[in-house]
Parts: C-alpha cells; structure tokens; sequence
C-alpha cells in the first residue's frame, strides 16, 4: 500500500492570534453611543471614553486595540492604570510590587479572556509580550512604538500621569482614555481631567464620545440603579 505523502509546509497562520492557537471574538456595538465608539475605532482615532459605570468603556477600548493586533496594524496591547485606588496609594496594597499591579490588573485579564473565550488567554498573551499591563508609576522615560494604549480610570490620575502617558506614544501609536467624572476617587483630581480633556478636544487626532446611564450594558439591575439614582439625585456625587 502506498504511503500518504505528507507536507513539509510550515502551517500558515492567518495572524498573530492564530499563531499562539487564540481565537478573538468578535462584538458588535448595542447602544447608539457605542455605535459612535466603533465608528472612531474604525476611523482610526485615538479616543476619550467618558461616562457612566457599566457602559463597556474598557471593554470597547481593550477590544478595539486587539482587533488592531488581529489585522496586523499594531503589535502590542499596553493597559495602564494610576496607582490611587479608593483614595489609597499602591503602597497600602500587601504583597510586594507585583501583587499589587495585578491587583489592578484584574478587570482586565477578565475582559481579554471573556474576548478570547479562554481562562487563560491573559496568560498566553503576556507571555507572548503582546499585552502588558503598567503603572504610571513605571512608564516614564519610555517610548512605545506600534503600540495601542488602554489608560483606564483616568479620572483618578493627576494631570502629570496623564500628559506623562500620551507622551510616550511613539510611531504607530494608538491611545484610548476611559474614564468618568462621578466615579473620582480624588475628587481634586476632576480638575485635571477638565483641564486634559479641554486639550484633546482641540486635537484632531481624538474623539470624544460620552456615555449615559441609558448606555448602560452590564445588567438590568445595574442600569436601573443608575437611572432611579439619576431620578432622585440627579448629578449630585454621593460619597
């Protein structure tokens, strides 16, 4: 009986992805201001997400810089957070300094393998270096090239964090600010934002698009607790 022939081809992978056996997921926008969100992304904009909890800011942001990956026009995800929490420093976390970035890491690796549909997608990418998670405490003096930048919560980052972040984008950059007015940590730091975002405004680079409560898409509990908050609040900041 003759033998089957094999191929002495290497397997052709279709992109990055494909090459470490990930597959990513791929979403479509539900609400109005999303379809807003995406349309910037597939323009090419650098964008400023700001608005109510639970609207998908992150998750929009994450996924269109991954998709980027996918396509071959970036080759890194860099996420980066300010080290303030709760009003807290990263110093009043235990553990030593990598315990305490991933403490802050944690939205996020959840966010990637819910993209991929894997419990350990997080993993395989960070090994791989294409995603890396920083602190703003440990991103000066760099510069990041062929890189899309996530910096998430910026309402709680003081204006030097933020000017000191989209400083370093360097060639064929990308940079998604998320973030929300009410949900400040450090209520001084509202003026920063203000005085960031009337800059951006200005750059034809950026897009802005601003979130409401109606966007809401986390659950039905929680976009009803925001509208009946709205109703009998209004815009006042409880604390």
């Amino acid at each position: 009986m003759a033998k089957r022939k094999t191929s002495n081809q290497p397997r052709q992978f279709r992109n990055i992805f494909d090459s470490i056996s990930l597959t990513l997921n791929h979403i479509k926008p539900l609400t109005s201001n999303q379809e807003l969100a995406f349309e910037g992304f597939d323009q090419g904009k650098c964008m400023l997400l700001l608005g109510s909890a639970g609207t998908g800011k992150s998750y929009q942001a994450t996924y269109d810089i991954l998709r980027k990956i996918e396509q071959g026009k970036l080759r890194k995800l860099v996420i980066v957070r300010t080290p303030i929490e709760s009003s807290k420093s990263i110093g009043a976390l235990p553990g030593d300094l990598e315990m305490k970035s991933a403490a802050f890491a944690e939205p996020y690796i959840g966010i990637v393998n819910e993209l991929f549909g894997r419990d350990d997608a997080w993993g395989i990418l960070t090994k791989h270096g294409i995603i890396e998670f920083m602190l703003t405490s440990h991103i000066r003096g760099i510069t990041l090239d062929h890189c899309g930048i996530v910096f998430d919560e910026i309402q709680n980052a003081s204006f030097g964090e933020l000017s000191t972040v989209i400083t370093r984008a360097g060639k064929n950059a990308l940079i998604h600010f998320c973030g929300d007015f009410h949900q400040s940590d450090l209520k001084q730091r509202d003026r920063a934002l203000h005085l960031f975002t009337v800059i951006l405004d200005r750059m034809p680079e950026f897009r802005t698009v601003v979130f409401t409560i109606h966007d809401c898409v986390r659950s039905g509990l929680a976009r009803s607790f925001l509208i009946n908050q709205h109703a009998i609040y209004g815009d006042e900041i409880i604390s």
